[in-house]
């Protein structure tokens, strides 16, 4: 509760980063109807959405990233119920699936190869 009530108070978050696989902070932020500056690493790319729930970024440009934040402050409103939105695909009950899936999996593979 208190992660939420934190985010809440932003008016955007930004991960720029080098090596990401699929950071949980990004869907936290975006869950709580925040948008997000990123860049291209790990998964981002299949949820961030450019313009729409966030910006994807050169995190070498700092021209670019400052664009990036002004257009999040003026858009933030207008793109709060997409950010939201963005995130249903990965409520509690399917990300668990897709866990016991991978569990599953790997234990069949362990006894497949005793």
């Amino acid at each position: 509760m208190y992660g939420q009530t934190l985010i809440s108070s932003c008016d955007v978050s930004i991960l720029l980063s080098n090596n990401e696989g699929s950071p949980i902070s990004v869907k936290e932020v975006l869950a709580c109807g925040k948008p997000v500056i990123v860049n291209d690493v790990g998964d981002l790319t299949e949820y961030v959405i450019q313009e729409r729930n966030g910006y994807i970024v050169n995190p070498d440009d700092e021209s670019e990233i400052a664009s990036a934040i002004l257009k999040s402050f003026e858009n933030s409103s207008r793109m709060k119920d997409a950010c939201a939105a963005s995130m249903l695909p990965y409520n509690e009950s399917i990300i668990y699936s897709k866990i016991s899936n991978h569990i599953f999996g790997y234990n069949s593979t362990i006894k497949f190869l005793q």
